[in-house]
């Protein structure tokens, strides 16, 4: 690694250990913040074990990454596996940066899809919703870094709300209504909704749109509901802080009884088996 740092005095940043690379369910980062960069700044890497979510929000920079140069201006969002090297430097005096390195969960496989369709910088994303959804994993971290699973929950709902944007941008390949129902059903999981609910979203009978749902996705939206609040509640029930109403509540669930019998079925275990499991995991040396 090479590096000539020239940071600002607005600069901030929050560094963790890393977890266990055994929970596969549980998001986290390692190093995270913002960046005030002054021109001599300049970073060269690879071979780090994450991901890395980036969005300039003032000034200019270049990115070579896989090859390529990629000019990076305000707004730019940049998803790239930092496995893979990569090279940071300033074209202006102001460069600034809201920064996320991620582990675990499927954070590889979501920065392979984000690739598929804008390569390693988007340049669409709203900067309002980054920087609101960063700003709320700062605030868990300065109140308290152990809040591994709140922490997790937020760095999930950053990642699926980036999936979406990556999906829109597919949606030519599925039908207009098919993808309006995959935007409210990410948007609403862990709300009360169900088949009415969503057909009535986009103006559908819900007969006519599940037969369409079904076509283009393989799933019903039954199935595609409930694989949402299951992936959400085991970034929660990840840390035994996390009770299995709270997980239940928070997941979309009407009672615990839906999510006991979930998790019987796809793995063979109650829920507080399953944060016990993670718990014994994070305590190994």
């Amino acid at each position: 690694m090479k590096t000539r740092l020239d940071f600002r005095e607005g600069s901030y940043k929050y560094s963790f250990p890393r977890v266990a690379d055994e929970v596969a369910s549980l998001y986290y980062s390692t190093l995270n913040g913002y960046e005030e960069i002054g021109s001599n700044y300049y970073l060269e890497r690879k071979d780090v074990p994450n991901v890395l979510l980036t969005m300039t929000m003032r000034g200019e920079a270049v990115m070579h990454y896989g090859g390529e140069m990629h000019a990076l201006k305000k707004g730019a969002l940049v998803f790239i596996d930092c496995r893979e090297p990569h090279i940071f430097y300033p074209t202006s005096e102001d460069w600034s940066i809201l920064y996320l390195h991620v582990s675990g969960g499927d954070s590889f496989a979501i920065r392979r899809e984000f690739y598929d369709v804008f390569g390693p910088v988007c340049y669409d994303f709203s900067i309002d919703l980054y920087a609101g959804e960063i700003k709320k994993i700062f605030t868990l971290q300065k109140a308290n870094g152990n809040r591994l699973c709140e922490i997790s929950a937020c760095i999930y709902n950053l990642l699926m709300r980036i999936l979406a944007h990556c999906r829109e941008k597919k949606a030519p390949l599925v039908s207009k209504s098919v993808y309006a129902a995959q935007i409210f059903i990410r948007e609403n999981y862990r709300k009360d909704i169900g088949v009415a609910e969503v057909a009535r979203a986009v103006n559908l009978s819900k007969y006519h749109l599940e037969r369409e749902f079904r076509k283009h996705t393989g799933a019903s939206i039954a199935e595609t509901i409930a694989d949402l609040r299951f992936a959400y509640s085991k970034t929660l029930l990840a840390n035994k802080s996390c009770t299995v109403s709270f997980a239940a509540e928070e997941a979309g669930f009407h009672s615990t009884q839906p999510l006991i019998k979930m998790y019987k079925e796809r793995l063979g275990i109650v829920p507080s088996k399953y944060y016990a499991y993670v718990d014994e995991v994070l305590m190994e040396p």
